[in-house]
């Protein structure tokens, strides 16, 4: 589908830059859950959409649900929780599910009871099995997609862990509880809104540092495992580049360049 071709892959840390945009026209790309608030304010959309966090897919269902139906990707790559609000998801088309692709202990029998096939796929073998975060799967679905050139902007792995405007919700849930007035995670202040739910980025108790380790198991399956993925950092702001995970290429070079 995408061999020999380009992806951009957009998280939406603070790298990525809202007078980026105006570039990207026709640039085949994959965005991640809630970055569609900005993207309806400029009339823009990516080819590809992913939203992998389960209590973050489940607080956005419907306005995925409604992206989905609208067709403004071509193609949605979703955890299956949305599944609970949106079951008629399930015999979609243009939908990928996590569970499809991944080949644990749990996915053959999750997928058969959700109706889904099952069809595990070579970039999701791991040294790891069942670490991944919405940017380090999103990265291996560039693979499956059949890109090999991977440009990554966007997905900084620096968070500060609970912001003043968020309140427990139980668990390592978080409701957002007034509007967020300076959003240091994110690329737009207001990208977290009243009402969302999300969970601790990185949660002492299962790795503090999770997101970044997560994009490392990517490089290291990359390289031991074959995949033949050529994927660049697209900004040195990234704390990808300050941790030397993947090559740095700069913007404008990987869009112009062949």
């Amino acid at each position: 589908m995408g061999e020999g071709r380009r992806l951009l892959v957009l998280g939406n840390g603070p790298s990525l830059k809202p007078d980026h945009f105006p570039v990207f026209q026709g640039v085949d790309a994959l965005g991640m859950n809630a970055a569609y608030r900005f993207w309806q304010r400029i009339g823009w959309y990516p080819t590809y959409y992913a939203c992998l966090d389960p209590q973050v897919v489940v607080s956005h269902a419907d306005a995925i649900a409604e992206m989905v139906r609208a067709g403004r990707f071509r193609r949605a790559f979703l955890h299956w929780h949305i599944l609970k609000r949106h079951p008629d998801l399930a015999a979609a088309a243009g939908v990928t599910f996590l569970c499809q692709v991944m080949d644990g202990d749990d996915d053959p029998g999750r997928c058969a009871a959700l109706k889904l096939e099952h069809r595990p796929d070579p970039f999701f073998r791991s040294a790891h099995p069942g670490w991944y975060t919405t940017g380090s799967a999103s990265l291996r679905f560039a693979g499956h997609l059949g890109y090999r050139r991977i440009g990554v902007l966007g997905i900084d792995c620096r968070y500060q862990e609970i912001l003043p405007e968020a309140a427990a919700e139980g668990g390592q849930v978080l409701r957002i509880e007034r509007p967020v007035a300076r959003n240091p995670n994110y690329f737009f202040d207001d990208y977290q809104q009243p009402g969302d739910l999300y969970q601790v980025p990185n949660p002492a108790q299962v790795d503090p540092n999770l997101h970044l380790h997560c994009i490392q198991y990517v490089a290291e399956d990359n390289a031991a495992l074959g995949f033949g993925l050529d994927i660049r950092v697209l900004s040195r702001e990234s704390g990808l580049h300050a941790e030397g995970v993947f090559p740095f290429q700069a913007l404008g070079d990987f869009l112009g360049g062949d």
